[in-house]
């Protein structure tokens, strides 16, 4: 028997992104995996005390440390219901960062179509704050740069998607991805595993400034004390308490300026471009 997709609202949407993140929390809890809050989900839990309303992903991220025994113990030992997608691990997942999915799930956000939360790794970018924020625009370049070729083909799909029933571009779909991008996907992979092999990273437990080297999103702003990522503090996600960076109102503003100004409405922008689903 064929598989039923039961689309989602996006409050539903939410109610199984708390689901994820709060079997994340669980494992790490059991394995003493500190992690942390960032991006939108930590701006959520400082404005909301919780997922941003019209918001449909969370962020979450570890030192690099952490995030290696994290993939390993998660890969090695499993959630039942869940599938954790990363570079080293996965054959074909092509970004820097993991993502967290619910297994019986469906969703149009891109890698995984399933309903997922990203997990990011922090590094050290050095001692000096002008030096640092160079090393960590130019490593994002690179990295950003390489993980999305092809990129224009992508588009071109996304947006035809939206825009018709999705079953149309089933097909499209595997041309788009198995044929002409082919060789632009091996191409990726080269890349990416060269970056994983060769690329040297600060420690940022020894240096004196930190960032997400390999997929920061917001400029230089992002560049922080590494002191305020290495200790953590609690806020309310949801129904639980979930860990911060200490230094979270630094963060905040460097990334986002006034961040407790909320947007007008033509600005709460979600990334789905249709309803996502749980699979029966």
């Amino acid at each position: 028997m064929a598989d039923k997709l039961i689309p989602l609202t996006l409050e539903q949407h939410q109610q199984v992104l708390y689901e994820i993140v709060y079997m994340v929390d669980d494992f790490c809890k059991a394995h003493d995996i500190p992690y942390f809050l960032v991006g939108g989900s930590l701006l959520g839990a400082v404005r909301h005390q919780g997922i941003i309303p019209w918001d449909d992903d969370v962020d979450i991220a570890m030192t690099r440390d952490n995030y290696e025994r994290f993939l390993e113990l998660f890969h090695a030992e499993g959630v039942e219901g869940y599938t954790l997608y990363d570079y080293k691990h996965t054959k074909g997942y092509m970004m820097p960062f993991a993502k967290m999915t619910k297994t019986r799930s469906w969703s149009s956000q891109w890698e995984t179509s399933k309903i997922n939360i990203d997990i990011f790794v922090y590094d050290g970018c050095g001692d000096v704050l002008e030096e640092a924020q160079e090393y960590f625009l130019r490593n994002r370049e690179e990295i950003q740069r390489i993980s999305t070729l092809g990129g224009p083909f992508n588009k071109v799909y996304d947006y035809w998607k939206s825009k018709v029933y999705y079953f149309l571009f089933t097909m499209p779909r595997e041309i788009f991805t198995f044929l002409p991008l082919r060789l632009c996907r091996s191409k990726r992979e080269k890349y990416l595993k060269d970056w994983y092999d060769n690329h040297t990273y600060y420690d940022l437990n020894t240096v004196k400034y930190c960032a997400c080297v390999v997929w920061g999103r917001y400029g230089k702003g992002e560049v922080q004390l590494s002191e305020g990522f290495l200790k953590l503090d609690k806020m309310r996600f949801g129904t639980r308490e979930l860990p911060v960076p200490s230094g979270w109102h630094e963060y905040l503003t460097g990334i986002y300026g006034d961040y407790m100004a909320v947007p007008p409405e033509d600005k709460r922008h979600s990334h789905l471009n249709e309803p996502s689903c749980l699979v029966e």
